[in-house]
């Protein structure tokens, strides 16, 4: 009788995807870099991987600063590649945007609805532990001014962001 190969083991897959990063970007209309840590929570859901994931970027380049900090919800496809995982997907992102206007001024506030993409490779370092580059853009489709001075007198703005490109 010919022998018969037994079936591959599907691999396992954690309940529970923990990350942390740093991340820069890119900052539309304010001439703006922005630099800062992003933490995520996931949950594999056979080809599917929704996550969770939190960020604060300051601004690293000349100038009054801009920060902004945000939450975002994603949902990436997954696709494998021999030991490799490359990921899709879109992005639901709100995020506050600060302004800093001087001591004497304060600062302005602005909220954010925004939706974009992502797109990163996965690569396996150890059984427990994977690097993950990605690459991930968002455009403002709401926003609404929340606080700060209206007299700006003197003062050289930067303009709140329309859109954000970023690797982590």
């Amino acid at each position: 009788t010919p022998m018969t190969e037994a079936p591959r083991p599907i691999p396992h897959l954690p309940r529970l995807v923990l990350g942390a990063a740093w991340d820069g970007r890119g900052v539309g209309r304010s001439g703006v870099a922005w630099m800062g840590p992003n933490v995520s929570a996931a949950v594999p859901m056979g080809r599917w991987l929704p996550s969770i994931s939190a960020r604060y970027q300051a601004a690293v380049s000349e100038g009054p600063p801009l920060e902004e900090g945000s939450v975002a919800l994603a949902l990436q496809v997954r696709l494998p590649i021999q030991r490799y995982e490359l990921r899709m997907g879109a992005v639901l992102r709100g995020a506050t945007v600060i302004r800093d206007l001087g001591r004497r001024q304060g600062e302005q506030n602005q909220l954010q609805g925004r939706v974009g993409g992502v797109a990163t490779l996965m690569i396996p370092v150890f059984s427990w532990a994977r690097l993950v580059i990605g690459a991930d853009g968002d455009v403002v489709a709401v926003s609404r001014e929340t606080s700060g001075p209206t007299a700006t007198e003197g003062t050289r703005l930067r303009a709140f962001p329309t859109f954000t490109l970023g690797g982590t």
